[in-house]
């Protein structure tokens, strides 16, 4: 799969790394989909309903799970306490450290 996408913007937009593990995220609720429409259709008792296609949300006011790896966050950043982001290095407060949240992109 991650050959197929290595070209689209949206792949290339996050480091190799996390678009990697954004497909696996993909592939495993797939993979997930059709073993549970398997076993519904043999053990349909077992079910409240019937399991669906997994959902895209909504770009706007959607909220989605997006997975950095420890290699795409700044080492030096998380020992002071916070987590940057690449590449528009937007830094989260750590809240188990105490850091305050900021941004580098901020005026």
């Amino acid at each position: 799969m991650a050959s197929l996408m290595k070209k689209t913007e949206q792949y290339q937009a996050l480091p190799a790394k996390v678009s990697q593990q954004v497909l696996r995220g993909l592939d495993r609720n797939w993979q997930s989909f059709f073993a549970a429409s398997s076993e519904f259709k043999s053990h349909p008792d077992k079910f409240l309903g019937k399991p669906k296609i997994p959902g895209y949300k909504e770009p706007k006011k959607g909220r989605n799970l997006l997975v950095y790896t420890i290699q795409a966050i700044s080492k030096v950043g998380l020992r002071q306490g916070i987590v940057k982001l690449s590449p528009d290095f937007n830094c989260l407060a750590d809240k188990s450290r105490g850091a305050h949240s900021r941004s580098q992109n901020s005026s």
